[in-house]
């Protein structure tokens, strides 16, 4: 009768047991992933292609001491170059750059004007504001771009520019067939901070660095070459 009783509150036990555990919910670290939606590293807000645009042969600039008396003997002035490109206005969609202009000097320091815009806003001639400028063409890469649809841009307020400028070294452009132009030889990198520019406002972009390698190179930095691109 004993026994008979133990097996009694055995089996109520694990009854018990049972009934709680089906109330419990065990929850994920990480859900399972939606169905059609494959496992891969997606990365937002990626950037838009860049575009590059080849400067036009280097400026030497050589300042001649100034005659007079008090100056020191011997005065001597560093050798500087200036890089402009061979067109006026960089175009990628809604943003472009302008009045690009790269300044070498022999010491290593270098500097680095232009102007950038995002959506401009056309002015008629009394400095009122008629609409916004349609954007020209983008300026075409080594392959031909595949044809896309019309970007609605009008609404971005701002965007973040991105700009490289590659010294290179004894290098031909062929622009009649970019393809068959041999490898780039670079020789200096420059890489400026990316820069925010807001819809319709005008940037005036001027950074002014060192950069060490420019020293070594200077005599053999003949042609640059500017990338941009926006995200």
């Amino acid at each position: 009768m004993v026994k008979r009783r133990g097996w009694m509150l055995l089996l109520g036990a694990v009854g018990a047991l049972g009934s709680l555990g089906a109330g419990v919910s065990y929850h994920k670290t990480r859900p399972g992933y939606l169905c059609g939606i494959p496992d891969y590293d997606y990365v937002h807000g990626n950037p838009k292609g860049p575009v590059s645009v080849f400067s036009l042969d280097a400026i030497p600039v050589m300042r001649t001491p100034p005659s007079g008396d008090g100056l020191p003997s011997g005065l001597v002035r560093e050798r500087v170059k200036y890089f402009q490109l061979s067109q006026r206005v960089v175009t990628l969609d809604h943003c472009s750059l302008s009045r690009v202009v790269l300044v070498l000097h022999e010491s290593g320091q270098w500097t680095l004007s232009m102007q950038a815009d995002q959506n401009p806003w056309m002015t008629g001639p009394n400095n009122e504001v008629t609409g916004p400028v349609q954007p020209g063409p983008s300026v075409s890469a080594v392959r031909s771009p595949a044809p896309e649809l019309e970007k609605q841009t009008a609404g971005l307020k701002r965007n973040l520019f991105t700009v490289r400028v590659r010294c290179l070294g004894d290098y031909p452009v062929l622009e009649s067939q970019p393809a068959l132009a041999p490898g780039k030889p670079v020789l200096v990198e420059l890489a400026p901070d990316p820069f925010w520019v807001q819809r319709g406002c005008p940037f005036d972009f001027w950074k002014k660095e060192s950069a060490p390698a420019l020293s070594n190179y200077f005599d053999l930095i003949d042609r640059v070459e500017v990338e941009f691109s926006y995200r």
